[in-house]
C-alpha cells in the first residue's frame, strides 16, 4: 500500500474509536483500532503499522485529542494508601489524606444509616438465583476482557482472561472460586465458554485447558468447557483477514512446535487473532457470546424468582424499621 501520512490520520483514528464505542467497547484496545483501520486499508496490518499507530495515539493523547486513561491497559499495578470511604453495594474507595477525623466519622455514619434505611429499595434477587447452571466466559487475552464484560454486564456472568495458556495457579484459583459458588448457590453444572485466536497456540490452549489443567483440577465437578471461537467458518463468514501481513509474526507462527498438528486440523494458511473478530465483526462477536450464555439460562426459573422480590423487599423494610425504631 502507499506510504501512510500518519500526521493526517487524526480524524480517521477518532472515527474508528467512535465506531468501536458505538458497538460496546467502553475501553477499546489500541489493537482493535489497528484492525479497524487496517480493514479500511488506511494503515498496514503489520508489526511496524501497529507500532506506528501506537506512537501516533500517544502523540494524540499528548495533544489532548484523546484523553489519557481511555484505552484498556493491563500493564502496571498500584496499591494506593488513603482513607477508606464506603460506596453503594458494599464497595470501598479511598480519599487522599488529610481529612478531619470527626468529619470522616460523621460521613461514614450518615452514609451507612441512609443505606440501611434504603435497603429494601436496592434489594434484588441475583439473576442466576435458582438456576442449575453456573456460566463463565473466558477470553484468551486481557485486552478483550473489558469489551466482553461490557457485552455481558446485564447477564451477570463472570469473565476471565487466562492470558494465553494461563498459569496453573490461575486455573486452580478460578476453579476454587467456581467450586465455592456451586456449594453456596447449590448449582449443578458448570459451563466455561472460551474464545481465542485461530493459530497453532490459540487452538492448543483450549486443548490444554480442557484436557490437561481443568481435567486435573476439576475434582468431580460437572464441568463443560466449550469453544465459541475463533473458527475458520467465522473467519470466512465475516471476511476477516486470514493472515497477518507482518513477516515477523508469520515467522513466529511458522516456528511454533504445534504447527504440524494445526495444519492437520485447520486450514493450513489461516492465522487470525481474536482481536480482528471483535474489531471487524463486533455485532456478530457480541451476539455469539450473549446467545451462548442465554441458551444456558432458564427463563422460567428467573420469572418465578422475580415474583418473590416484592414480598422480600417488604420484609426487609419492616425488619429495618423495627431495628431502627423509626417513628418513635
Amino acid at each position: 500500500m502507499a506510504k501512510v501520512a500518519w500526521k493526517n490520520l487524526d480524524q480517521q483514528i477518532l472515527d474508528a474509536i467512535a465506531g468501536l464505542e458505538e458497538h460496546g467497547f467502553k475501553e477499546p484496545t489500541i489493537r482493535s483500532v489497528y484492525y479497524v483501520l487496517g480493514s479500511m486499508n488506511v494503515i498496514p496490518l503489520t508489526r511496524s503499522g501497529y507500532k506506528s499507530l501506537d506512537a501516533k495515539i500517544v502523540e494524540m493523547r499528548k495533544r489532548g485529542k484523546i484523553r489519557w486513561g481511555f484505552f484498556a491497559v493491563k500493564r502496571g499495578t498500584s496499591d494506593e494508601a488513603g482513607i477508606p470511604v464506603p460506596l453503594p453495594g458494599g464497595y470501598q474507595a479511598t480519599l487522599p489524606f488529610p481529612i478531619e477525623a470527626d468529619e470522616w466519622a460523621d460521613q461514614w455514619a450518615d452514609f451507612w444509616v441512609e443505606q440501611v434505611r434504603k435497603a429494601h429499595e436496592t434489594f434484588t434477587i441475583p439473576r442466576w438465583y435458582g438456576q442449575d447452571n453456573l456460566v463463565e466466559v473466558w477470553v484468551e487475552k486481557d485486552g478483550l476482557l473489558g469489551a466482553t464484560a461490557n457485552w455481558l454486564e446485564d447477564l451477570e456472568v463472570t469473565v476471565r482472561a487466562p492470558q494465553g495458556y494461563g498459569a496453573w495457579e490461575f486455573i486452580y484459583a478460578s476453579l476454587g472460586k467456581i467450586r465455592r459458588e456451586l456449594k453456596v448457590q447449590k448449582k449443578k453444572h458448570v459451563h466455561i465458554l472460551y474464545l481465542g485466536d485461530l493459530d497453532p497456540s490459540g487452538k492448543d490452549i483450549p486443548r490444554f485447558m480442557s484436557e490437561d489443567a481443568i481435567e486435573h483440577l476439576r475434582r468431580g465437578m460437572d464441568l463443560t468447557f466449550r469453544e465459541l471461537g475463533l473458527s475458520p467458518e467465522q473467519v470466512r463468514e465475516h471476511n476477516l483477514p486470514e493472515q497477518p501481513d507482518s513477516a515477523e509474526v508469520m515467522e513466529k507462527i511458522e516456528r511454533d512446535p504445534r504447527m504440524a498438528w494445526y495444519q492437520e486440523n485447520y486450514p493450513a494458511d489461516m492465522f487470525v487473532e481474536l482481536d480482528a473478530f471483535y474489531a471487524l465483526a463486533t455485532d456478530a462477536a457480541r451476539e455469539l457470546i450473549r446467545n451462548a450464555v442465554i441458551d444456558l439460562f432458564d427463563d422460567e426459573v428467573f420469572q418465578e424468582t422475580r415474583l418473590q422480590e416484592d414480598e422480600l423487599r417488604a420484609r426487609i423494610e419492616t425488619r429495618v424499621r423495627e431495628e431502627l425504631h423509626d417513628g418513635e
